[in-house]
């Protein structure tokens, strides 16, 4: 009966969402999250056997059956994280960890501890994030719209690591929703009520579960903020706007690397190198990324961070893939290497037209590819993990390179029916 229930509401809010968004690129790519969260359910369920997708549904299993007997408990597991009264310590363990299992627990309650529909909605609000981005991107510049589709939309990686029970799921519909309403304030000065809220809603839920991708996107954004906000009083900093923006990125780096005891400068390097080890202690020699003396100090990360870089955008090379999905990612990187090489070809064009933004865009891009690869040296881990920039990496790549013209004129049209 309760999925019957839910089945009902799921196809009146498909209904709506139809009515609301008629473009025929939002229902097929809302189906396509939904089909992935199911596939990554079934996939961590029959052929991995163990992950934290099925983790997370046993600890918030375990918890729905402690708030129906005590619902007096609620207050105090949702706000307070008071684990004391389920009675089965968490599978799953840290501060992002039990973020998440509230989250699930949520749907829990309302599905009765349906793990399928619990992806189902999920999916669903990750959507919603993607479609307000690529809203936003195509009002502020309606000539990108068909690469702004395939960025956000149709990267089989972005499409499947985003979907279901799963923290990338959550965060990166949080990162779209944020980055979206960023730029419409920053491009077209529209900004409401909603629209701070759903950036105050998104900032919790990344802080929680992806800080690293939070702290990086404040460190590139917060001076366009500034530069933005100046520029109203101060006509040399509107006309140096490049320049500004280096000294207040790096005047931002400082400042955010004191929001988390891991940034803090004497901690950074050791945490990278910890987790890189253990890594690399963990995986095959040939699934991995390997540094050369990699130490936790500025002179050893800077010499390591190119090839850092290098493999973060484009590895696993297709040559180094032994698995179905290590190809099946292998290929998305040929492909992002050729779009690379495309518009490194135009690269006087597009210097010529270099703004701040394009400099923000450029420092997110590198910079949390360097971390997350220098961090984490798995590839299975890496594909998964660095969907906090790839969407970005492939709209940049895809605008740069003009490749999207070549695509038949049927799918462009699709594409740009939105």
């Amino acid at each position: 009966m309760m999925v019957a229930v839910h089945i009902g509401l799921l196809f009146g809010l498909v209904i709506w969402i139809w009515r609301k968004f008629p473009q025929p690129i939002f229902s097929l790519t809302l189906l396509l999250k939904v089909v992935a969260g199911i596939s990554l359910g079934l996939l961590y369920q029959y052929y991995y056997t163990t992950g934290d997708t099925w983790t997370f549904f046993s600890d918030a299993k375990n918890a729905a059956s402690m708030l129906r007997l005590n619902p007096t408990e609620w207050i105090s597991f949702f706000w307070f994280d008071d684990w004391t009264q389920v009675g089965q310590p968490m599978i799953t363990g840290g501060m992002n960890a039990m973020f998440m299992v509230k989250w699930v627990t949520f749907f829990n309650l309302i599905t009765a501890d349906n793990y399928w529909l619990a992806a189902v909605y999920l999916s669903v609000l990750s959507q919603l994030g993607a479609w307000i981005l690529f809203k936003s991107i195509i009002t502020c510049y309606p000539n990108v719209q068909v690469e702004a589709a395939i960025a956000i939309f149709f990267v089989p990686t972005i499409i499947f690591w985003s979907s279901g029970v799963i923290k990338e799921c959550l965060a990166l519909g949080a990162l779209f929703l944020l980055s979206g309403i960023f730029i419409q304030w920053y491009k077209k000065s529209i900004l409401s009520l909603i629209g701070i809220v759903g950036a105050i809603f998104s900032l919790w839920i990344l802080w929680y579960l992806k800080y690293y991708w939070l702290a990086v996107w404040l460190a590139t954004v917060l001076p366009l903020v500034a530069i933005k906000l100046l520029s109203i009083s101060n006509a040399w900093i509107k006309s140096q706007s490049k320049f500004s923006w280096l000294v207040l990125f790096f005047m931002s780096v400082i400042g955010v690397s004191t929001l988390h005891p891991n940034f803090y400068y004497y901690r950074l390097f050791s945490v990278v190198v910890d987790n890189y080890n253990t890594y690399v202690n963990l995986s095959d020699s040939i699934d991995c990324i390997r540094y050369v003396g990699l130490e936790p100090t500025l002179f050893s990360m800077t010499k390591n961070a190119p090839w850092a870089v290098l493999s973060g955008f484009f590895r696993p090379f297709i040559w180094e893939a032994s698995t179905i999905f290590q190809i099946l990612t292998g290929v998305e990187n040929f492909v992002l290497m050729i779009l690379c090489s495309l518009a490194l070809m135009r690269v006087k064009k597009w210097l010529s037209g270099l703004s701040e933004l394009h400099l923000a865009l450029f420092f997110y891009l590198v910079g949390l590819a360097a971390f997350l690869a220098l961090s984490t040296p798995n590839f299975g881990s890496l594909s998964r993990y660095r969907i906090g920039f790839t969407p970005f990496l492939w709209l940049a790549l895809l605008i740069t390179s003009g490749a999207a013209k070549y695509l038949p004129k049927r799918v462009q049209n699709f594409l740009s029916k939105s």
